[in-house]
């Protein structure tokens, strides 16, 4: 059908037999999750939302698995065409609810950076270098006072062992 005659003429749906429309609801949860946890936390906001029908049933499936998501839609009929995005909303709120309820969250996705080159370009401020500066220096300080300190309480150990055996021979 060309879309000129979608747009300046009535357009007559005569395989729709039924008042009912399907919403689909796509829900992503971490992967972490009981899959069958999700499916009877879907199933039971349709079943208590009261502008979803009985029948057709609601349905919930499984899509397969995302880059960072185990990926879930859930399918309801409603009778109500013209209410479906606030039926929509009322459904996405008692999905928050429900999941919030059973510790289940909606991840975040996660992106890795490779660096191909061994280093990057960054400038710094000169007093941001003085500061890096003044922090390396104090941490050899620190770092070789605790070495002189092991060492000399080392050397002063093997000293009295050596007088102990000394004493022990005598």
């Amino acid at each position: 059908m060309p879309n000129s005659r979608l747009l300046n003429t009535e357009v007559v749906n005569w395989n729709h037999q039924s008042l009912a429309s399907r919403l689909v609801l796509p829900v992503r949860v971490a992967y972490d999750v009981n899959i069958n946890i999700i499916r009877s936390a879907l199933l039971k906001v349709a079943r208590e939302n009261h502008d979803v029908l009985k029948k057709p049933i609601p349905l919930v499936w499984f899509q397969g698995y995302g880059e960072d998501f185990l990926n879930f839609q859930s399918l309801v009929w409603i009778s109500k065409p013209r209410k479906q995005f606030q039926i929509k909303s009322d459904l996405y709120f008692h999905i928050d609810k429900i999941l919030r309820q059973e510790n289940i969250y909606i991840p975040f996705p996660q992106r890795s950076l490779n660096l191909r080159s061994g280093s990057l370009p960054l400038e710094l401020s000169p007093k941001l270098e003085n500061s890096l500066f003044q922090l390396s220096e104090s941490m050899i300080a620190l770092l070789k006072s605790q070495l002189q300190t092991k060492n000399s309480s080392g050397a002063n150990n093997q000293v009295a062992k050596s007088q102990d055996e000394k004493y022990n021979l005598e």
